[in-house]
């Protein structure tokens, strides 16, 4: 476009320009000079990216589940070096895909600011279940009976880094980021939130609570880091921080599944405090905690300009297409002109 657009002092588009249109998506691709053919509008199209994105991811998954199954049992698979095995190949099917699909580096996975990000993550998602566990204990509801050997905190661990990682890829990099681009942050949050919560409704000891829970509280918080930030590293050190201090550190089970970590605690008292079997996820305390902490974060991104509507997502389309629209009729008005 030869119009140029103000930029505010992080790089935001200011003035009206603002009103109409919301942050520019993350890592978004580069705008043709002209309308791009048929096939490349149908590969870009955003149904056909969050198929061919989740073919990705899970394919890496199958492929690192066979090949690690070939030289190590079941318990090695998920301790830290199996996971980060995992994690390599997810990370490098994410990127091939952005690379080959979408045409675009990995802003999201960007490394400036990584590491502070990430252990703020890890400091949140641990802090939430730990106030969560000393209410419980205030309340007689929570004792430890006993500590393991701190060799126990090895599959906890390892399971906490692959979930953090493949888990975000797939449900924020993948889903939130592909339909904010298309139908905004809010049908984003909504629909990406649904989908991760009820994709735990197989685990064990799930229930119809337990599925709206995860929903509610995890969707909420995770899908409110990456908008807060437009990146990934909040949302996977909240994921990763929240699973290991429930199964390493707390001697509670994760999302219906009873790891052994190194403490070894009886919760005593009615499920919807506790959580009951499927874990500290869907007690009241623990939802109505990270409820609060997403809220917090939501309200943090919508004051940054990270929160885009609908309406704003259309008319971004729209404007695409006008300047395509112009870029191809450009050279004939030129062709048109007397010499």
């Amino acid at each position: 476009m030869s119009e140029s657009v103000e930029r505010g002092p992080e790089g935001g588009r200011s003035g009206d320009d603002a009103a109409t249109r919301g942050p520019e998506p993350t890592g978004e691709m580069a705008a043709p000079s002209g309308p791009p053919p048929l096939w490349l509008r149908v590969l870009r199209h955003p149904l056909s990216r969050l198929s061919l994105a989740t073919v990705a991811l899970v394919g890496s998954l199958m492929v690192t589940t066979l090949l690690v199954s070939s030289f190590a049992s079941g318990a090695a698979r998920r301790t830290p070096a199996g996971a980060l095995l995992g994690i390599a190949a997810a990370h490098v099917a994410y990127l091939l895909y952005l690379r080959l699909v979408e045409g675009r580096r990995a802003t999201e996975l960007g490394i400036r600011g990584a590491s502070t990000e990430l252990a703020l993550g890890l400091l949140l998602g641990g802090g939430v279940l730990t106030i969560s566990v000393t209410v419980l204990w205030a309340l007689g509801l929570y004792e430890v009976v006993g500590l393991r050997s701190w060799s126990n905190l090895a599959i906890p661990l390892g399971m906490a880094m692959w979930a953090g990682y493949f888990e975000e890829l797939l449900f924020r990099g993948v889903l939130q980021r592909i339909v904010d681009e298309w139908l905004g942050s809010w049908w984003a949050l909504v629909l990406s939130s649904a989908a991760f919560g009820f994709a735990h409704h197989s685990n064990p000891n799930a229930d119809l609570w337990s599925s709206t829970a995860i929903t509610l509280e995890a969707g909420l918080m995770l899908g409110a880091a990456f908008l807060l930030t437009r990146r990934l590293w909040l949302a996977i050190g909240l994921h990763a921080g929240w699973n290991f201090t429930q199964s390493g550190l707390l001697g509670a089970a994760v999302s219906g599944h009873d790891i052994e970590g190194l403490v070894e605690a009886r919760f005593t008292g009615p499920a919807i405090l506790t959580g009951g079997d499927f874990g500290l996820e869907t007690s009241v305390i623990t939802v109505s905690l990270a409820i609060t902490l997403g809220l917090v974060l939501l309200v943090m991104a919508h004051r940054r300009g990270h929160v885009v509507s609908w309406r704003q997502r259309r008319n971004e389309r729209r404007d695409e297409r006008r300047a395509a629209r112009r870029a191809v009729e450009a050279p004939r008005r030129g062709e048109d002109e007397p010499q």
